[in-house]
């Protein structure tokens, strides 16, 4: 029975049904399988599947009240019945609710909703009931149509009562399975693939002993198998004869003979319980062998010399039982190489090696009965262990390494018919140097009147010869105590380069002239060796420019330059066995030293400079009686003061004397000055003919003027030819040279008149008359007084007047 309620304020009700999706609706009455129509409680009773899709309504309303429009609810239905297979069959008449081949029924197992893993979904709707990762039908053995569901059809074809009956060959819905027998169905019981935990391991062969081979896993069923052809087929055992345990964790073998020495064994375990367990197959193990180490045919047990490597197991042992030289659980007697430094133990005794670091020449070795190697080879065996650095430990039981380098030789310089010492240091006591003439090709040297110490960590080359120069030297260090050394190579070394600074062929140190310039080496050092005239660091042999003065050797030794600095015509230059140039101009070469200022020091050891005005000298005014001065700024070996008296037509060179002074230095000083030198020019002449790159022989001044004051102006003269105050002139006009004069007597008759129009040198006036009313021209004026009036005609200065006494 269902009821579908409603709750309302009204006082009357009406149930409706609608059979076709609520197109159209019927009021309902009691009756049949309807009850409570006309109330808040409609009940239909005996539902089945037909009234899946009906849909119900009630219409409400207040009788007591005329105006009510009536209300009607909203519809209703049933709710749809579960179907959790999807067979068309609802759960609610479903007797396999999902097709796992086991009735609901069996699965509750007096249960209702029989829920075993506790995930709140019953086992009869669940195809992994206990959630162990095998389905439910696996569990039965049943056929899974590939959706784990019973059968063989995807989707099953069921009955009216949901009943599977597209079932295989395997069947369906019969009693549950329990493998293990402990009343629980497996299905309903969490069961695990079986697992093993300690894998069998091989056993020792010991004829007509028995082994037990063993085995850990959590399983319930143990099935051991033999392969009789390593591994290719395998048989099962059952107990009997041999074998007893087959069935269980642990298999007992018996009565072991040579036969069963390459048989091999496993076990198969599984859950018996967990149908989906995929079986699990244990490691294959066998049986362990008596140890032939050396695979010799001869066990270890009776072999004198386990591992064949030429040294008896006894001297291996040294007094010590199975004696482990490195510590690594091997012993010394079964171990090619006792002490692991990478040299076997054969090597290190300096036996043959037959190719697997046994002793011998042949690959496999032959022995005899107690395992001793026969086929030993010319450097035989079994002899006392080698002790390379006689320490007491022979070298196969003492860890060695290649040695190393740790101080490597260097460069040494060449001294012609000299010495030099290359040295090395290592840390392994052997020592062989090697040279090469090509730094490729290397060859052991040994001692002789040449090389000393070939074997040593100094090795001496002695009485060197420039063949010498060229040869390259090494040493190969080695460990003595460890025979596998290959040798620890060090650098190359040679002689440090020797110079050949003109590039001419001929080394430095034969070479008479290092810089081809002309001059022989001994005549640079001039008494001292290596001269270094500049103090750079570079002898002068060697330097194109001794002193540093931007004239090279060649050329301050006033020989021919070749173009690259050197002498001679030739670049590069011609030069003999001894490096002197042969190929010298027509001004030769290897002379006495140039000397230009004659002071004892080559002008190439001296540092010279062309001679500079850096400022030129001025003319110079003074006042008539001064002392004048002329000087210049600048720089060179001589300096020569000239006098011109004539406008600069020709010079003389002054001397110095009362009114002379520095006329050989830069300055020039002219004692009390008279008119007479007026108008006089002055220049200096600078030579440095000690610096052969002088561009200019002589460099010569601006030329200068002595010029007097014109504020000063005799008051009288003498014109009487004496020659001593004979003329009226007056210093300084020269500097106005287009001045005119004009002399009067006390009556105011012009007596005498003169324009210099520029002349430099003016006629001053001889106190003869240039003619007037009084006196004829060219005659002399009485003696007395006369005004003068000096028109200077410059624009500037106003016109002089004075008087001048005349007398004679």
């Amino acid at each position: 029975v269902s009821t579908f309620s409603v709750v309302a304020t009204a006082d009357t009700y009406q149930w409706e049904e609608s059979t076709d999706g609520g197109a159209n609706w019927v009021a309902l009455s009691d009756g049949g399988d309807y009850a409570g129509t006309t109330t808040a409680d409609l009940q239909v009773s005996n539902s089945d599947v037909s009234k899946i899709t009906y849909r119900y309504r009630v219409n409400v309303n207040n009788v007591a009240y005329a105006c009510d429009p009536v209300t009607t609810s909203v519809e209703v239905r049933f709710t749809a019945l579960n179907d959790f297979d999807n067979d068309g069959v609802f759960d609610l008449v479903d007797d396999d609710d999902d097709n796992d081949g086991i009735l609901d029924t069996v699965e509750d197992n007096g249960v209702v909703d029989r829920d075993t893993d506790g995930d709140g979904t019953p086992d009869r709707i669940e195809l992994d009931s206990d959630k162990d990762g095998c389905f439910d039908v696996e569990e039965n053995l049943y056929d899974n149509n590939g959706i784990t569901q019973v059968g063989t059809q995807n989707p099953a074809v069921v009955d009216a009562a949901g009943v599977v009956t597209s079932l295989g060959a395997n069947g369906g819905y019969g009693v549950p399975e329990d493998q293990d027998g402990n009343g629980t169905a497996d299905f309903q019981e969490v069961g695990a693939a079986a697992a093993i935990s300690t894998q069998p391991v091989a056993q020792s062969f010991v004829p007509a002993t028995s082994v037990i081979f063993s085995v850990v896993a959590s399983a319930d069923t143990y099935q051991w198998e033999e392969s009789q052809d390593g591994g290719s087929t395998w048989a099962p055992l059952a107990d009997g004869g041999n074998y007893a345990g087959s069935a269980t964790a642990d298999l007992t073998v018996s009565n072991l003979d040579i036969s069963m020495i390459a048989y091999q064994y496993r076990v198969m375990v599984s859950n018996i319980a967990y149908a989906c367990d995929p079986v699990t197959t244990s490691d294959e193990v066998g049986f362990v062998l008596l140890t032939d180490t050396d695979n010799d045919g001869v066990p270890d047990l009776v072999d004198d010399d386990d591992d064949n490597d030429g040294i008896l197991d006894t001297v291996e042992d040294r007094g010590v039982v199975d004696r482990d030289t490195d510590g690594d659980g091997t012993p010394d007697r079964i171990e090619l190489d006792s002490d692991k430094d990478g040299c076997f133990d054969v090597d290190e005794n300096l036996y043959d090696n037959n190719g697997i670091n046994q002793v011998g020449n042949q690959n496999p070795a032959v022995v005899d009965a107690a395992g001793v190697v026969t086929s030993l080879g010319t450097n035989g065996g079994y002899g006392t262990p080698v002790d390379g650095n006689n320490n007491g430990t022979p070298d196969f039981q003492e860890a060695g390494t290649g040695a190393t380098v740790t101080t490597q030789p260097v460069d040494q310089d060449f001294v012609l018919n000299g010495s030099a010492i290359f040295t090395v240091i290592g840390d392994g006591g052997g020592y062989q140097w090697q040279v090469s003439t090509d730094g490729t090709n290397w060859v052991d040297l040994s001692d002789d009147a040449t090389y000393s110490g070939t074997t040593t960590t100094s090795l001496t080359v002695s009485n060197l010869v420039i063949a010498n120069y060229f040869e390259f030297y090494r040493a190969i260090v080695t460990n003595v105590a460890y025979a596998c050394d290959p040798g620890d190579v060090s650098d190359t070394a040679t002689y440090n380069t020797l110079t050949d600074t003109d590039n001419d062929g001929v080394f430095d140190i034969v070479d008479d002239d290092d810089d081809n310039d002309g001059i022989l080496d001994t005549v640079e050092d001039n008494g001292v060796v290596d001269r270094d005239t500049d103090g750079d660091g570079t002898p002068d042999r060697i330097e194109l420019d001794s002193d540093k003065d931007g004239c090279f050797d060649v050329e301050e030794n006033l020989y021919d330059n070749n173009g690259a600095n050197q002498v001679g015509t030739q670049n590069p230059a011609v030069v003999d066995a001894a490096g002197v140039v042969t190929s010298l101009g027509s001004n030769g070469g290897y002379g006495i030293p140039v000397d230009g200022d004659n002071n004892g020091t080559p002008d190439f050891q001296e540092a010279g400079s062309a001679s500079v005005i850096n400022s030129q000298p001025i003319d110079t005014t003074i006042s008539l009686g001064e002392d004048a001065i002329f000087e210049i700024q600048g720089d060179a070996t001589f300096y020569r003061w000239e006098e011109s008296m004539n406008g600069g037509s020709t010079w003389n060179i002054l001397v110095d004397n009362d009114i002379y002074s520095g006329v050989d230095t830069k300055r020039l000083t002219i004692s009390g000055a008279r008119g007479r030198l007026e108008g006089n020019l002055y220049r200096i002449v600078l030579s440095s003919p000690d610096y052969a790159c002088d561009p200019n022989v002589e460099l010569i001044s601006d030329a200068v003027r002595l010029i007097f004051d014109t504020a000063i102006i005799p008051s009288g003269f003498s014109p009487n030819g004496d020659g001593s105050n004979d003329l009226f002139s007056i210093p300084g006009l020269i500097e106005t040279p287009d001045f005119t004069m004009e002399v009067f007597d006390r009556w105011g008759n012009s007596v005498y008149q003169y324009k210099n129009r520029g002349n430099l040198s003016p006629d001053w006036w001889d106190g003869r008359s240039t003619g007037n009313m009084t006196l004829s021209k060219g005659e002399l004026v009485p003696a007395g007084t006369y005004f003068y009036l000096i028109d200077f005609k410059d624009g500037d200065k106003a016109v002089a007047k004075g008087w001048v006494y005349v007398n004679y």
